[in-house]
């Protein structure tokens, strides 16, 4: 499963809730290793990005496609680890 997958599973109403705790705790796991993963491709981005413009040759496209795709990664990312962390919380409160 996918971190777009995890994303709309985690952000249905109840749908974790009737999962069982263990496979429930796998899910998690499973979304920080996908958080991780888009981390360090977003890093990755990043620093391509700066030796790009660093080179001073001219990289326009090749800097606004490494940028959108920077900012997709940072999204999906975001969104998941704000999702994990809610799920995480009820989690811990037994909810």
């Amino acid at each position: 499963m996918g971190a777009q997958e995890l994303i709309e599973l985690f952000s249905k109403k109840g749908v974790l809730s009737a999962r069982p705790r263990t496979e429930l705790l796998e899910l998690i796991v499973d979304g920080y290793a996908h958080v991780l993963a888009l981390d360090v491709n977003r890093r990755r981005l990043e620093r391509e990005i700066a030796q790009l413009a660093q080179s001073g040759e001219p990289h326009a496209k090749d800097l606004r496609g490494l940028s959108a795709q920077l900012t997709e990664v940072t999204s999906l990312s975001d969104r998941l680890r704000g999702l994990l962390d809610e799920l995480r919380a009820r989690e811990a409160r037994g909810a």
